[in-house]
């Protein structure tokens, strides 16, 4: 099946007369609680973190998949960045009330241009629900090469565009469990997002003609996976 045109959504996530950021923030964790956990879990067994690492997560929105991975891996640090200042205001908000405001810190920022962090400056980026918001998926990547150590690992999770028959059907009933105005930013989500195929031909290239092997882009059940590899005993 062909996937359907992509329609970018637009900016980032702000207050509205009708939600605030906080409170788009607990409707999604009463929804995706699990699925915040999940994805942590995920994350931690792809990039190997060693002891200490230190982490950026690029469109945290009100912060609960970093949260979790805290909460998992006590030992990290993290760094955020978000184009909405008002899911920054809610995120810290969240952090506070977890008790884990000190390992983690916001910045206003977007994936294209991370020039504010020196070379080498971390040892994994991750990123849920995101990417289909990043404008230049090419100069993200480019810019995460540059900021990673050389053993740093990238995990990126989000919606894909190329669903299939089955997985449509399940986001129309979850839609009826989930409300109607999460449920439709979700198929705006996913109508904004990228196909693998797409995300293959945006990695950043080296060695002439030569794609970096570490890159990996695949289709999972409802969504999208990202990686970059991390190479352990490089020196």
């Amino acid at each position: 099946m062909k996937p359907m045109e992509r329609v970018p959504e637009g900016g980032a996530i702000r207050d509205s007369s009708l939600l605030s950021c906080e409170e788009y923030g607990k409707r999604m964790r009463d929804a995706l609680g699990e699925e915040y956990r999940r994805f942590a879990r995920r994350a931690n067994a792809v990039l190997h973190l060693p002891r200490g690492s230190r982490v950026l997560e690029i469109g945290p929105g009100p912060g609960w998949a970093g949260i979790e991975l805290l909460k998992l891996r006590p030992d990290i640090t993290l760094t955020a960045i978000d184009a909405s200042p008002d899911m920054i205001r809610a995120a810290r908000k969240n952090v506070a009330d977890e008790g884990i405001l000190a390992a983690v810190s916001y910045e206003e920022g977007v994936a294209e241009d991370l020039s504010r962090f020196a070379a080498g400056s971390f040892d994994a980026v991750i990123s849920r629900d995101s990417l289909h918001h990043w404008i230049d998926p090419a100069k993200a990547f480019g810019e995460m090469e540059r900021i990673l150590t050389r053993t740093g690992g990238v995990y990126v999770a989000d919606e894909r565009r190329d669903l299939g028959f089955a997985e449509w059907l399940i986001v129309r009933l979850a839609r009826k469990r989930i409300g109607t105005e999460i449920s439709e930013g979700w198929i705006n989500s996913i109508r904004a997002s990228w196909t693998p195929a797409e995300i293959r031909e945006s990695f950043p290239i080296g060695g002439g003609d030569r794609r970096i092997a570490r890159w990996r882009a695949r289709p999972v059940f409802l969504g999208l996976e990202i990686t970059r590899a991390p190479r352990r005993g490089a020196s």
